[in-house]
């Protein structure tokens, strides 16, 4: 109410989600995006990011804040949410029902199945409910008015990875339960941590392109890489 209409002025948004939960998947689906339309045929039809390995931990500040945000509609999946940070997104471009999209598996969207795309078993990423809305508004102000399927996804070797790490490290920590009373992990810790994700767009038609791009991050991702490198984006 006090700061809205100056905000609207300036094109400021105030997006739930910064670090691990949206900035990856935002970059490498812009930069992809990017890519392929530089031969000049149009942006893509669709974009998927795929998240190929991931290893971290979530604090138990992070799991409050979900669960205490949960009553409030956080986890509604349906196609307003999937468009609530790009309102402008007209009624013909909103070609998606879900903030995490429905990954383009072998025989038709589904939660979990093939990926022809990468070649590999792949499931709805669970932070996807966060991230889509964000990637949503990154292309609505790149490509307005254009209708581009969005889909995030994690591999099933990422998830098998996921589960050994957390497992290995809290059986070896000193303190392993310190990151579920709100603390972050120790620092050998988060220097082991670290992801890779991949983002595809795809153009279909007599223009059909497609472009990948990929990014690597080392360090613990949710308290000890994307802090500091979303500040040098911002800036």
């Amino acid at each position: 109410e006090t700061f809205g209409a100056a905000a609207e002025q300036r094109g400021v948004a105030v997006v739930n989600g910064i670090g691990l939960d949206s900035l990856p998947a935002d970059v490498v689906a812009i930069a992809a995006a990017e890519a392929l339309a530089e031969d000049g045929q149009g942006p893509p039809s669709d974009i998927t990011v795929l998240w190929s390995s991931l290893m971290t931990l979530l604090s138990k500040g992070s799991a409050s804040s979900f669960f205490d945000s949960v009553p409030d509609g956080a986890v509604i999946a349906d196609a307003e949410h999937s468009y609530a940070l790009a309102p402008d997104t007209p009624p013909e471009a909103r070609v998606d029902v879900r903030p995490a999209g429905e990954p383009p598996h072998v025989g038709g969207p589904s939660r979990v199945g093939y990926d022809a795309n990468f070649s590999t078993y792949t499931m709805t990423y669970p932070m996807g409910y966060i991230d889509g809305p964000t990637v949503r508004r990154s292309l609505s102000a790149t490509f307005p008015g254009a209708p581009i399927h969005f889909a995030e996804v994690i591999s099933q070797d990422a998830v098998r990875g996921l589960g050994k790490f957390i497992a290995d490290e809290l059986m070896n920590a000193d303190d392993p339960l310190a990151s579920m009373r709100g603390e972050s992990p120790p620092e050998e810790y988060m220097l082991k941590g670290g992801f890779t994700v991949q983002g595809l767009a795809l153009r279909g038609g007599p223009d059909r392109a497609e472009a990948r791009m990929s990014l690597e991050c080392k360090g613990d991702p949710g308290y000890y890489s994307t802090a500091k490198w979303s500040v040098d984006f911002a800036l």
